[in-house]
Order: structure tokens, then C-alpha cells, then sequence
């Protein structure tokens, strides 16, 4: 764990980037480790006040209430229901 002196906040693992040329950057190999992220995993990005941030996608997206804001689930039907 680490602490940001900045804000007082606890994260897990955190590391410094680059922006290229091409407006890339590099997933360090200790986040990446820590998230299960590999090759061609897909990740959300969006922006939080001056914030970035990337999100592995979960296929299911009831895993979602409660990140995002007044997600309603009620129309949501599960596979097993199509048929």
C-alpha cells in the first residue's frame, strides 16, 4: 500500500506515466499484475474532475450500480431469460 502524501488517500499500486507523441501511455507491469489486465483486455476510460480514469470492463453490467450514478436495473434481463 502507499500512501498519497497529497491527498491523504490509500491506494493499492500506483506508478508514474508518459503521455508520447501519439498521446499513449504504458500500464505499468505492477498495475497490471494487480488488475489481471493482459493483452487486449478492454478498459473504460473517463475523466472525474481533473482525473483520468481506466476501468477494466466487466461483461456483466450489474457489477456497475453503484459507480455509476442512478443506474436502473429493472429492465435488465439475464441470458438464462431469453429463452
Amino acid at each position: 500500500m502507499v500512501r498519497c502524501a497529497q491527498r491523504g488517500l490509500v491506494v493499492g499500486v500506483y506508478s508514474i506515466v508518459t503521455v508520447s507523441p501519439k498521446f499513449q501511455v504504458v500500464i505499468s507491469k505492477e498495475v497490471r499484475e494487480s488488475l489481471g489486465i493482459t493483452a487486449h483486455c478492454k478498459l473504460v476510460m473517463m475523466t472525474k474532475g481533473k482525473n483520468i480514469l481506466l476501468v477494466p470492463v466487466d461483461e456483466d453490467i450489474r457489477n456497475y450500480k453503484g459507480f455509476l450514478p442512478k443506474m436502473d436495473l429493472s429492465g435488465l434481463r439475464d441470458r438464462n431469460d431469453r429463452f
